[in-house]
């Protein structure tokens, strides 16, 4: 799959919605690629329109917003 920017999206990548600022960590779930923000979890289809903020091998504890 690839953000809004046509960047492909893998594992450990971060994205940003752009209208709140939140931040989605795409990881692998139960047989499918999945964005977590908080307490909630969504199929990475649905999150396409973001484009990738960073990833987890760039980003410090300061960076991330949980």
């Amino acid at each position: 799959m690839k953000d809004v920017n046509g960047v492909e999206i893998y594992e450990g990548d971060i994205l940003e919605d752009q209208d709140d600022h939140t931040h989605w960590l795409v990881y692998f779930s139960e047989g499918a690629f999945v964005g977590s923000c908080t307490d909630i979890e969504e199929s990475l289809g649905d999150l396409t329109g973001m484009p990738i903020f960073s990833n987890v091998h760039e980003t410090t504890e300061e960076g991330h917003n949980d």
